[in-house]
């Protein structure tokens, strides 16, 4: 289920924070038995200054609008009858706020005392955006509904 729906929202949707993606990939493929998380920022791909840079590039406004782009997106590609606007939105804001929360613990291990973290916090998206995470914090909706997406997926994918 979460792979049809990881497919689609990396396949439609992009991320909204690639650039960021990219960076903290990188810095977790740095963190081995050989290298101490605080070290990473020694790596000049990785550095203190690189992160800033990136964080000043994703202020609040930028990221939510990224957001909402998306979220026009998923809603010009499926049918708010078929519930799949909302599962799909939720699987979306779910994943997003999830890697941000993952970003910033890695902020918090390999910069230890800059203080570095997002301007947009996760607890004001969920505001905005009105979104609450599942009772068991699983992100499954059903298997009908993730079905459904997926086929119309591939047929949208294939009439390309």
């Amino acid at each position: 289920i979460n792979a049809e729906y990881g497919g689609y929202i990396k396949g439609k949707l992009g991320d909204p924070i690639e650039k960021i993606s990219t960076f903290f990939t990188g810095v977790k493929s740095c963190l081995t038995p050989a290298m101490r998380p605080e070290e990473v920022g020694f790596n000049m791909s990785y550095s203190k200054s690189v992160l800033v840079k990136l964080l000043d590039d994703h202020q609040f406004k930028v990221v939510k609008k990224s957001i909402d782009n998306s979220i026009a997106k998923i809603d010009k590609h499926l049918s708010k009858e078929e519930c799949l606007f909302s599962t799909v939105r939720t699987k979306y804001l779910s994943t997003f706020f999830h890697n941000v929360t993952e970003y910033n613990r890695l902020m918090e291990l390999c910069y230890p005392g800059s203080k570095l973290q997002f301007q947009c916090k996760v607890d004001e998206l969920r505001t905005i955006y009105g979104h609450e995470e599942d009772e068991d914090g699983d992100g499954e909706i059903g298997e009908r509904l993730a079905a459904g997406m997926a086929a119309r997926w591939d047929d949208s994918a294939t009439s390309l």
